[in-house]
């Protein structure tokens, strides 16, 4: 069981906080891939806190956010209906579990394989969601 680390990413309502954290730490590209590759898409690009993702994923908003999303030709999140889909958030579960949250379309979790380790972003299951605020 590799080692979990906490890394101070404990914003749930600002990704971008989260992401300066990571963006100080030596060879955080390599390190936290999920975080390099939301900023390759352009510098207003991050990975979302848990907050704001679980507010995207809301019945009420997320009709609006596919809507937006289509309108420029991006993937829209899946339906209500379509479960065991995840997406990881940027902010570290603040329990002794040391690890990060992942929002499904119906609520938020946690998940004990640790999105911060120095081996990366481990999850094959989950998938990452780059937002920009515009």
């Amino acid at each position: 069981n590799p080692k979990k680390n906490k890394v101070g990413c404990d914003n749930k309502n600002d990704g971008i906080t989260n992401m300066r954290v990571i963006q100080r730490i030596f060879r955080w590209k390599e390190k936290y891939p999920a975080f390099a590759w939301c900023l390759e898409l352009g510098d207003d690009w991050y990975l979302p806190a848990k907050n704001e993702l679980n507010f995207l994923t809301k019945n009420d908003i997320l009709s609006a956010v596919n809507k937006t999303l289509i309108s420029h030709n991006a993937v829209p999140f899946p339906d209500k209906g379509d479960s065991g889909i995840w997406y990881w958030s940027s902010s570290e579960d603040d329990s002794e579990k040391d690890c990060a949250y992942y929002i499904g379309i119906s609520g938020v979790y946690w998940n004990d394989d640790n999105l911060y380790s120095d081996t990366g972003y481990k999850s094959t299951e989950n998938r990452v969601r780059a937002i920009s605020v515009f």
